[in-house]
């Protein structure tokens, strides 16, 4: 087993896994109620998979947007609204965001939730 996962529809435990230098969230079940706490979870995940294939917490607020359209969790209406409110975690820069150090030891936080 070389820990590369073949992404297809289905989801499994919470976690990210490895492809061909990116990487690509299979959960499950994102242990959340609100779009909005389900949008931030996802941006906490993008951000630990910029970590391990660029080596810096940055993702592109286009893919989060991507990403929450497959979680159904895209709120187009109050995206921009649910995102801003959590300028403590996320340091946008044009369409790139990074994760805050505090958002990236809340990332391990939600990766070992959504582990259990």
């Amino acid at each position: 087993e070389d820990g590369i996962r073949d992404v297809e529809r289905s989801r499994g435990l919470g976690d990210v896994y490895k492809r061909q230098d990116s990487y690509r969230i299979i959960v499950k079940d994102l242990k959340e109620r609100t779009n909005s706490k389900k949008q931030v979870k996802l941006a906490l995940l993008l951000g630990v998979g910029g970590l391990l294939t660029g080596g810096s917490p940055v993702f592109s607020k286009d893919l989060l947007i991507e990403v929450c359209r497959e979680y159904s969790a895209y709120d187009a209406p109050n995206f921009a609204s649910h995102m801003k409110k959590q300028r403590d975690m996320f340091i946008a820069q044009g369409n790139q965001w990074s994760l805050t150090v505090p958002a990236q030891q809340r990332a391990a936080e939600a990766i070992k939730q959504l582990a259990s």
